[in-house]
C-alpha cells in the first residue's frame, strides 16, 4: 500500500517557515494524489468493533478491493496498523 507522504511533506515545509497556513498544506497535497479508484477504510474504535474489523479486511481483500489508505480510532487504530502493514493472520 502506498499513502503518499504529501502531507506529512507539507506540513514540515510550512512549519519550517514558521506559520501554517492550511490552504498551504492541504492543497499542494490534493494535487499530488490521485484519489480516482482508491477506498478509504475507516475503523472505529470500540473492543467488539475491533474483533470484527479484521475479518472485513480479509473480506475486501478476498474480493480483490484494493485499500489505499486505512484509518482508525482507539482499537481501530490498532487493528488499521496491522491492515497497513497487510500483516494480519
Amino acid at each position: 500500500m502506498d499513502f503518499g507522504g504529501s502531507l506529512i511533506y507539507n506540513w514540515v515545509e510550512v512549519t519550517k517557515m514558521g506559520r501554517l497556513n492550511l490552504s498551504e498544506l492541504l492543497i499542494p497535497a490534493k494535487e499530488r494524489i490521485n484519489f480516482e479508484d482508491k477506498i478509504g477504510l475507516v475503523l472505529s474504535g470500540g473492543g467488539a468493533r475491533g474483533a470484527y474489523q479484521i475479518g472485513v479486511w480479509k473480506a475486501l481483500k478476498d474480493c480483490g478491493i484494493e485499500i489505499g489508505g486505512v484509518y482508525g480510532t482507539s482499537v481501530g487504530a490498532l487493528n488499521s496498523m496491522a491492515v497497513a502493514m497487510d500483516k494480519f493472520e
